[in-house]
C-alpha cells in the first residue's frame, strides 16, 4: 500500500532524477535539459502541485520510503478564455511498483485536489508507449476527450 502526500522542495533531486533518468528514457521525446528539468520541479512544487505515492519499500541508504510514483500539474488558462483549469504535467509509475493500484491513486488525489480548487482537470496520455493500456486506465478516472496526434519533422523529437 503506497502512501501519497504532498512534494517538499527536499524531494527535488529524487523527482528531477526519476524525472530524466526513468521517464525520459522510457518515453523518449526531445532532448533533456537537466537544468529545464530542475527548474521545473521547483516550479510545480512552489507554484503548481505535485503528489509523490511513497511505497513500503525503504531505500537503500535508509534515508526514507522508496518513491513509487508521481503527479503533477499547474494552473493554467484556456487560449481563448479566461477560465483557469489545472493542467496536468505527468502522471508517472516507476517500473518496479507497475503491479499495483498507484497510477489510479496518483490520477484521483490529482482530481480531488482539482475539485478542492474548483478547477476542470486537464489531463492526457502525451506519448506512443503503452497507448491502448494507458488509455483504459485513464478513462477509469476521467472522462475521455479528444486525441492527440504528431506531424511535421518528427525526426527532431526521435519518432518518425
Amino acid at each position: 500500500m503506497s502512501k501519497i502526500r504532498r512534494a517538499q522542495p527536499e524531494d527535488i533531486f529524487d523527482i528531477t532524477n526519476i524525472l530524466i533518468e526513468e521517464m525520459h528514457s522510457e518515453i523518449g521525446v526531445g532532448e533533456v535539459n537537466k537544468a529545464k528539468v530542475l527548474e521545473y520541479v521547483k516550479y510545480l512544487i512552489e507554484d503548481g502541485v505535485m503528489f509523490i505515492a511513497e511505497s513500503n519499500q525503504v531505500r537503500q541508504d535508509g534515508s526514507g520510503l522508496e518513491i513509487s510514483g508521481l503527479v503533477a500539474g499547474h494552473r493554467s488558462e484556456w487560449w481563448w478564455s479566461d477560465q483557469p483549469f489545472l493542467s496536468e504535467d505527468f502522471t508517472f509509475v516507476r517500473k518496479e511498483f507497475r503491479k499495483g493500484s498507484t497510477a489510479i491513486k496518483l490520477m484521483k488525489r490529482l482530481n480531488k485536489y482539482a475539485k478542492h480548487k474548483h478547477l476542470p482537470l486537464v489531463t492526457g496520455v502525451f506519448n506512443d508507449v503503452d497507448l491502448e493500456r494507458k488509455n483504459k486506465l485513464f478513462a477509469k478516472v476521467y472522462k475521455p476527450f479528444g486525441f492527440i496526434y504528431l506531424g511535421g519533422e518528427l525526426n527532431s523529437i526521435r519518432r518518425s
